[in-house]
């Protein structure tokens, strides 16, 4: 089934992207996978997860981060208020982060 929002040309508006730097994958699982696999990480890295991540991309992380001795840290992120007002959450550096977010 195709869908017109998903269509390249239109999805690199929504996010930004060059068309030909998308990819679409099977789900977040798979999507997971292929960011923190791609990476080169350095031993003592680590990588940061929401507390509330999907459990296929806490799985992923935590597999990555065993393989190269990175430090897993699951950061405390609140769901938003009610008022819809969104949390502000800061981290220092020096680390790696991969971004991923649950829809």
């Amino acid at each position: 089934m195709f869908c017109a929002a998903c269509d390249p040309p239109i999805l690199r508006g929504f996010v930004g992207a060059v068309p030909q730097r998308l990819t679409f994958v099977d789900n977040a699982t798979a999507g997971a996978n292929a960011v923190l696999r791609s990476l080169r990480w350095r031993a003592r890295e680590r990588i940061v997860i929401a507390d509330h991540a999907y459990p296929g991309v806490k799985n992923a992380a935590r597999f990555v981060a065993d393989r190269h001795g990175l430090e897993l840290v699951e950061a405390r992120v609140p769901w938003l208020h009610a008022s819809g007002q969104a949390a502000k959450c800061v981290f220092q550096p020096p680390f790696a982060v991969s971004a991923m977010m649950r829809s």
